[in-house]
């Protein structure tokens, strides 16, 4: 293992992410595996629920804590500290470099917090700060390599002389309950692989079609390719507001359309996605994870996003509009380009 030899002592680093999104610890996954596989470190992931399934299904990460996201008040803070304070932590790498983040990380023990930006926070001699304004490479990179780059500041010569070494296999394991979770979704499902996942909604981004484009398109490629399966990704949260779209465009679609209602455990998608062809998906946290297991996708993406949130194969339809800016001449091309991307897809 690198980072290994006796000649380094072990160091103990933590990722605070304690947010509620899928994102924040997906676009970590590199950073985590550098942090390991350079450093030999014990990685400790402060998270919130959300993310816990997934850290725990990952091997590089050898402790996952749950911190209280809201921290307004004082009785929270010293909570959360005092679980931080635990681990005597060599490093602290925040997320979000937020000044109530950074503030409050300050007040824990870490003896140092790796952190991105130096404005408007009150010098500390703990802070070791990452530039990117300095390095070109970095500053055209995705948001993969730029969070990855934040373990460079802990020993750049050590950094730079293995990270050529790494090979950034990142496996996620699913456990039994997952696997028999999709076998039971795939059983009634004929010719399973011939499978398109669609994850229609995000949070992180403007830049994404309504859903009623989304099934105006499902319906288009539908009559094209009878052959394929085409799988609508839901949750709680999403998936009535889905069946009311659906409901009052073209009911007879939902008969020939399958949706996967996740429950909230994110090794669900994993082990989804791990059996489609393909995901169609906004730069949003499916396909974020998509694109750490190196699954075949078509982004709809900003020009922005094509840089900062690359996509495994980099197969996008670009977006020039946010959402509500969209003419239908402008849906109508996105769907037309959306068509056109799984027919060039489909003969590779």
């Amino acid at each position: 293992m690198l980072g290994s030899s006796p000649y380094f002592k072990r160091l103990s680093v933590g990722l605070y992410c304690p947010y509620e999104g899928l994102s924040d610890l997906v676009v970590s996954l590199k950073l985590l595996y550098a942090l390991k596989y350079i450093y030999n470190a014990k990685v400790i992931v402060f998270g919130s629920k959300v993310n816990e399934s997934l850290a725990r299904a990952i091997e590089f990460i050898d402790e996952y804590v749950e911190l209280s996201y809201d921290i307004k008040y004082e009785k929270d803070k010293r909570k959360n500290r005092d679980i931080i304070n635990e681990f005597m932590l060599d490093y602290i790498i925040p997320l979000r470099a937020g000044n109530k983040s950074i503030n409050f990380l300050k007040s824990t023990n870490a003896k140092f917090i790796i952190i991105r930006t130096k404005e408007e926070l009150e010098y500390s001699s703990r802070f070791i700060f990452v530039n990117f304004e300095n390095n070109k490479k970095l500053q055209q990179s995705n948001e993969f390599l730029r969070v990855l780059y934040r373990a460079r500041s802990i020993n750049s010569a050590l950094f730079d002389k293995e990270i050529s070494k790494l090979s950034f296999d990142i496996d996620i394991q699913t456990k039994k309950k997952h696997k028999e979770k999709i076998d039971n979704f795939f059983k009634n499902i004929n010719n399973p692989l011939n499978s398109i996942l669609i994850s229609p909604f995000a949070k992180e981004t403007k830049y994404n079609l309504r859903l009623k484009d989304y099934i105006k398109f499902i319906k288009e490629a539908r009559t094209k390719y009878p052959y394929l399966n085409f799988i609508v990704l839901t949750n709680e949260k999403t998936h009535e507001n889905f069946l009311e779209h659906i409901d009052k465009i073209d009911e007879k679609l939902l008969k020939s359309i399958y949706i996967f209602k996740n429950d909230g455990d994110i090794l669900n998608i994993c082990e989804l996605l791990k059996r489609v062809k393909c995901l169609i998906a906004p730069s949003s946290g499916t396909m974020y994870l998509a694109t750490i297991l190196k699954i075949n996708s078509i982004g709809l993406y900003s020009l922005h996003d094509t840089v900062y949130w690359e996509s495994f194969n980099k197969n996008y339809v670009l977006l020039e509009k946010i959402k509500d800016g969209l003419s239908k001449t402008d849906i109508q091309n996105a769907i037309g380009m959306l068509l056109f991307k799984l027919a060039e897809f489909l003969r590779k």
